[in-house]
């Protein structure tokens, strides 16, 4: 692999000459407001874990949840298979502020099924504004996927209709599934019965996506900062739809982050936007840098702080 990036490199001198150049004349007036977007999308990420939290019956204070927020996405984004560790990282994190094993189990799922959800809403309405073409093509899938996430969020707000979601795979599967899955099914059974009592009010679960729309949003102008930092111009009508597309990317287990996978195709998705190769690349240098690398140096400093008070 390091063999393959040195070729890499040196066989695209020039045009890396050319993004240097074009990183050293940033517009740091926009860098500094992609910096402070970046700062309030995990704000907003921090204030949907909390709520949710709140919502199993465990107090915990909003400052309280930012260090957990900033050590998950550090862990999630610079280790093989981050999100399925950070997944156990948060769970033990929420454990250690007094959540109970099942309320820990329902804000984790809660969580990541309600911004899940929130991200298809923001690719559908970026396909919705792209036009052209592409929306004829992307806008029939991108509903039903959007639909299908808010139904997948809304359950965890209906415990009992998830609780017989399962009842019904069980009776289902019980006679043709393999032993092992039926195990993991009975298992699930039992976790959601014991969610029974976990009734969030209506008004917690539109905060919560509320917060999980805006640390997309935020996350979003990031990328168009950084474009506005190198002095182009932005692709406003495709910019959710790559944005969405970038995130998809990250989701990708191959590399921690999306690391290379993500700056591949966002560099190719802007260039598809009409915007030139070198500008397009020391665009997404500057997005990477804010969203990714200042993430995980920030984030391996909260972890190492929370280990430290355990």
């Amino acid at each position: 692999m390091v063999a393959l990036a040195a070729v890499f490199v040196i066989r695209r001198i020039p045009k890396l000459a050319a993004v240097g150049s074009l990183v050293v004349g940033v517009h740091w007036e926009w860098l500094l407001a992609g910096g402070a977007a970046e700062a309030l999308s995990i704000l907003s990420l921090s204030l949907l874990q909390q709520r949710l939290i709140d919502a199993t019956g465990t107090a915990v204070s909003f400052p309280r949840m930012i260090p957990i927020t900033l050590a998950s996405n550090a862990v999630a984004m610079s280790i093989p298979a981050g999100v399925l560790v950070a997944e156990g990282y948060v769970f033990r994190q929420y454990r250690r502020v007094g959540a109970s094993r099942v309320g820990a189990a329902w804000a984790e799922l809660s969580a990541g099924a309600i911004a899940f959800a929130a991200l298809t809403l923001v690719a559908f309405v970026g396909s919705v504004v792209v036009g052209g073409e592409l929306r004829d093509i992307l806008v029939g899938p991108l509903a039903i996927v959007m639909v299908g996430a808010a139904l997948a969020a809304l359950l965890f707000q209906r415990t009992e209709l998830l609780g017989k979601l399962v009842d019904r795979a069980i009776r289902l599967t019980q006679r043709h599934a393999p032993d092992s899955i039926q195990t993991r099914l009975y298992r699930a059974q039992k976790a959601v019965a014991e969610m029974k009592d976990i009734r969030p009010e209506p008004r917690v679960w539109a905060l919560g996506a509320s917060a999980a729309v805006a640390n997309w949003i935020l996350d979003t102008f990031v990328l168009a900062s950084a474009i506005l930092a190198i002095g182009i111009h932005v692709p406003w009508s495709s910019l959710l739809v790559v944005y969405a597309g970038a995130q998809l990317l990250a989701e990708l287990p191959i590399t921690p982050g999306g690391l290379g996978i993500v700056e591949g195709g966002l560099v190719t998705m802007l260039a598809r936007s009409h915007l030139p190769a070198a500008p397009a690349t020391a665009a997404v240098v500057l997005y990477r840098g804010l969203s990714f690398w200042l993430l995980v140096a920030v984030g391996w400093v909260a972890a190492a702080r929370l280990r430290a008070s355990e």
